[in-house]
């Protein structure tokens, strides 16, 4: 068959076929300027990717910087907030006070008008045996017995003369 190509089965099954070891090696190695045209559009990708990425980078740092304040502006406001809360305390502080002072002076003029004392103060006296008991009745004593009895101002130490049992003769209505 003299000069014509000679093709084998693995010519047919392949995706590229070269005629010649030369074309082959030629194929293998693509051509220099293609290579270089092909690494300066990958090199100008890479540029535009990242001028694109720093340009992200810029705006977010801007809207952070736009966002940030001075810290003496922040004191500034904490320092009114402070002030404004203080206020506030003080102002229910003595709103208490004074609400708790009020109540104090009517619990003071109750407790007074259930005093002891304000009743001695009215002329009445408690009398009391030689052991500090109160007596409320006659009958908790004997004649000849000690008796002290307590006044507005000052104490009596008695002795019983005579024992009455019953009314108390100056509330006595038969009288």
């Amino acid at each position: 068959m003299g000069h014509e190509t000679d093709f084998t089965i693995c010519d047919f099954v392949a995706d590229v076929r070269a005629p010649t070891p030369s074309a082959a090696a030629e194929l293998l190695s693509p051509d220099g300027a293609d290579f270089d045209a092909l690494f300066v559009h990958y090199a100008s990708e890479l540029q535009k990717q990242l001028r694109n990425l720093l340009a992200g980078y810029r705006n977010s740092l801007l809207n952070f910087a736009k966002r940030l304040r001075h810290p003496s502006h922040v004191l500034r406001e904490q320092q009114q907030k402070l002030d404004h809360l203080e206020w506030r305390l003080l102002e229910r502080t003595n709103t208490r006070l004074k609400q708790n002072r009020l109540k104090l002076a009517h619990l003071m003029a109750l407790l007074d008008s259930v005093s002891p004392l304000n009743t001695l103060k009215r002329g009445y006296a408690i009398a009391t045996d030689a052991d500090g008991n109160n007596l409320t009745r006659a009958s908790q004593t004997l004649k000849d017995a000690r008796v002290i009895v307590q006044l507005f101002e000052g104490q009596l130490d008695c002795r019983v003369e005579r024992l009455i049992d019953g009314a108390i003769p100056f509330f006595d209505k038969d009288q």
